[in-house]
């Protein structure tokens, strides 16, 4: 049996699913970045690893511009999904109450 704290989210995650399936559907229609390969092969305790995105654990120019490029890709596919800025408003609606349950229970929990 669910419990009646959870009911009123499920709706939330079939929004959220809906919402899914149209942005995968959108993501056909544009290029999405596409980060480079560049393997670097480590040894293991005698096991070879190969970490194809190694590139990717420092701080550099080409990073930072992948990253540019795939946060402006990501927000123009969010745009596209319909009935995001409902769904954004319910989320925040909903968290702001959940913020203010925690803030009256705060007293009572001890860190």
């Amino acid at each position: 049996m669910v419990s009646p704290r959870l009911r009123p989210s499920f709706p939330l995650v079939l929004a959220l699913i809906f919402a899914g399936t149209a942005l995968a559907s959108a993501a056909a229609t544009l290029s999405q970045p596409v980060a480079p390969v560049r393997s670097v092969t480590d040894e293991y305790f005698g096991t070879r690893v190969v970490d194809p995105y190694r590139w990717m654990e420092s701080e550099h120019a080409e990073l930072t511009t992948w990253l540019g490029a795939q946060g402006a890709y990501t927000t123009e596919q969010l745009a596209r999904v319909p009935g995001r800025d409902k769904l954004h408003a319910r989320i925040r609606e909903l968290d702001r109450t959940r913020m203010s349950e925690r803030a009256r229970f705060a007293p009572l929990v001890k860190a």
